[in-house]
Formats: C-alpha cells, sequence, structure tokens
C-alpha cells in the first residue's frame, strides 16, 4: 500500500513537471472574475463617457472650437478603453471555453496564442484590471519567461492583437479621427457647427520639433561642384582697410581687427602714462603750496621782532643801482627815512617771495 502511495505521488510530481504546474482550474477562476471586472468597469465608463460628449457638444454650440478639440482626446481615449476591454472580454470567454486544450499540449496553441499573447501584453496596461496581472503569472509557469516577455515587448512573433494594441496605445489620437468624433457629436446632438477652422487646424501636417533626421547621407556621396566654386568672385574686402575717428578727430586706418587691437592698447597705455603724470604734478604742487603758506605765516608772525631773517635775505639778494635809486626816490618823495622798514606786502606776495628765495638757495 505504501508503495503503491509512494509511486503515485512520484507520478504526480512528474506530471507537474511537464505541465510546469498549470493550474486550470486557477486560470479559470482568474479568466471568469476578469470578465466580471471588465463589465462593471463598462458599464461606469458608460455613465462617464455620455456626459463628456453632452459637455463637447455644448463647447461646439457655444463656437469654443479649440477647448473642444481637447475636450474630445477624453472621449476618444474612454472610447478606445471601452473597446479594448470588449476585446479582452472575448479572449478570457475562449480561454475559459478552450482551457481543457492548454492543459492537454505542453506547448501554446496555434489558434489560442493570440487571446493567451493579448491578455498577457494587455495585464501591465491596464492596471484597473488586476487579475490580469494573475493570468499572466500562471501562462509564465506554464510557458516560460520568453514566451511572456515576447507578448509584453510586442515582438513579431508575439501574436498579440493588432486592434487591442492601437486602443491601449498611449499616443494621442489623429487630427482625422478627433474631427470624425466631432461631428459625430454635433450630428448626435443636432448643432449646426462649422467645421472650417477645425479642418484647418486638426488636418494641417504635424512639425516634428523633437524628432532629428531619420535618415543620413555620406559626406562622401554628396557631388562637389567644382565650377561654381572657381567662379566665384574673390572677397574683396578681407583686406580693405577701416577707417575710424579718433579722440582728437583725426582719421585713423586700420587693416583689420588686430591693428585696431593694437592701436587701442598703446593708446590706453599713453592714458595710463598721462594719468600718473599728472596724479604725480598734483601731489608735488600741494606739498609747495604747503610749506610756501606755512613759511609765510611763520614769516608775518615773527617778522616784527626777529631782524636776522631780513638781514640774510639781504645779504642773499643784493639790489642793484637801479633799485637804489628807486627807493631812494621814493623816500624822498614820501618823506620816509631810509631806515625805516616799510609796510609788508600781502600774502601772495610773500609766498611769491618764499618760492624765488628758496629756488635760489637750491
Amino acid at each position: 500500500m505504501r508503495e503503491t502511495m509512494s509511486t503515485k505521488k512520484a507520478w504526480l510530481k512528474l506530471a507537474s513537471v511537464f505541465r510546469r504546474d498549470f493550474n486550470a482550474s486557477k486560470c479559470k477562476t482568474w479568466a471568469r472574475m476578469t470578465s466580471a471586472r471588465i463589465k462593471l468597469l463598462r458599464n461606469k465608463r458608460q455613465s462617464l463617457l455620455q456626459p463628456m460628449r453632452r459637455d463637447v457638444a455644448l463647447l461646439l454650440q457655444s463656437r469654443q472650437d479649440a477647448t473642444a478639440r481637447i475636450r474630445v482626446e477624453h472621449v476618444i481615449r474612454e472610447q478606445n478603453m471601452m473597446a479594448a476591454n470588449e476585446i479582452l472580454e472575448l479572449f478570457c470567454e475562449r480561454l475559459v471555453t478552450r482551457l481543457s486544450i492548454i492543459a492537454s499540449q505542453r506547448e501554446c496553441p496555434t489558434d489560442l496564442k493570440e487571446a493567451i499573447s493579448s491578455l498577457i501584453f494587455a495585464a501591465p496596461r491596464c492596471s484597473d484590471i488586476p487579475e490580469l496581472l494573475a493570468i499572466r503569472d500562471i501562462f509564465r509557469k506554464k510557458y516560460g519567461k520568453d514566451f511572456v516577455s515576447a507578448a509584453t515587448d510586442l515582438r513579431p512573433d508575439s501574436g498579440v492583437n493588432r486592434l487591442l494594441v492601437e486602443k491601449l496605445s498611449a499616443l494621442n489620437p489623429s487630427g482625422e479621427l478627433k474631427l470624425k468624433v466631432m461631428k459625430e457629436i454635433a450630428k448626435e446632438y443636432q448643432i449646426e457647427w462649422d467645421t472650417t477652422e477645425t479642418e484647418a487646424e486638426l488636418l494641417k501636417p504635424q512639425e516634428d520639433r523633437l524628432e532629428g533626421p531619420r535618415t543620413f547621407v555620406s559626406a562622401a556621396s554628396l557631388p562637389l561642384n567644382v565650377g561654381t566654386a572657381a567662379a566665384a568672385p574673390p572677397n574683396t574686402d578681407v583686406h580693405k582697410p577701416t577707417t575710424r575717428l579718433s579722440a582728437n578727430g583725426t582719421e585713423m586706418n586700420f587693416q583689420d581687427a588686430a591693428s585696431a587691437a593694437k592701436a587701442a592698447a598703446d593708446s590706453a597705455r599713453d592714458a595710463v602714462a598721462a594719468a600718473k603724470a599728472a596724479a604725480r604734478l598734483s601731489q608735488n604742487e600741494t606739498y609747495y603750496r604747503s610749506q610756501s603758506v606755512g613759511a609765510a605765516n611763520n614769516y608775518s608772525l615773527n617778522g616784527s621782532s626777529d631782524d636776522s631773517d631780513f638781514d640774510e635775505e639781504s645779504d642773499m639778494e643784493q639790489p642793484t643801482d637801479g633799485m637804489h635809486r628807486a627807493v631812494d626816490s621814493t623816500n624822498s618823495q614820501t618823506g620816509a627815512s631810509p631806515f625805516l622798514r616799510s609796510k609788508l606786502p600781502d600774502h601772495d606776495a610773500i609766498a611769491a617771495r618764499f618760492e624765488e628765495l628758496k629756488y635760489r638757495k637750491t
């Protein structure tokens, strides 16, 4: 008895290896749950789709075509999802009826490959139907990862339904499709709508600004027009001198940009040297002026009591005979004594006198 039980378990394990752990009853349950979920979503989308179409009709009636063109994209997307759900529901029903054939064969049957691949392809793209993910995992154990990845990545021999791929596409609807749906909505609600502006906007060629050139041509294959290049006139403006006016109004000719830059650098260097010389002269003038003012002040304060400076100046600068005669004549006219000191001159005269004496001493 024990040997019979062990042999039976071994056969069951071997059969599970060949079947790759395919559970037919579990697959049937998930397929029926998927059909029930799709019916609930269809009712929900139908209740939302009718108000959306009515909103587009009101926009067309109020001549708001630009906003209507945006709203109609949502209508088309909902309609595409409803159509995709109907296709998936049909494939689930086919899967339930042919489940015995799937369980009996190791490889995927040819007549069921489209249904199984389409359900696997829609699993990651229909987030509102989580039952499809469970069906995908079941067929991964049955047919392997390569079969599932081929259907998910939409490889050439995957067998996914073309209409399902189009309905689940994330691309924006074409202008022809949007115009068609807008005309259907206007006809449904009996709206007199002028389609001229919308047709001009939707049917114009689209500009691919984000995509570059799709074909590349080698530069070696391009023809070289030698005659045109040889016949082209020479460029005479390359070495043509350019005339500019300087700061003092004189004309300066430059052969090119380098010569003009060099002339500008030389002018800047001369300007810097002139500025340094002006600053140096200003400092010297300020210093001599301060020294002369200080000496003049000292002379005016000590002139009445200290005669040594006056005697020293008299010894250094001897007046000429003409000057003596002028002084004598002046004293004789005014009646003043020649030995008496005359009145001191003003401040500017003292400063000038001091400067003259200082330069003579040096």
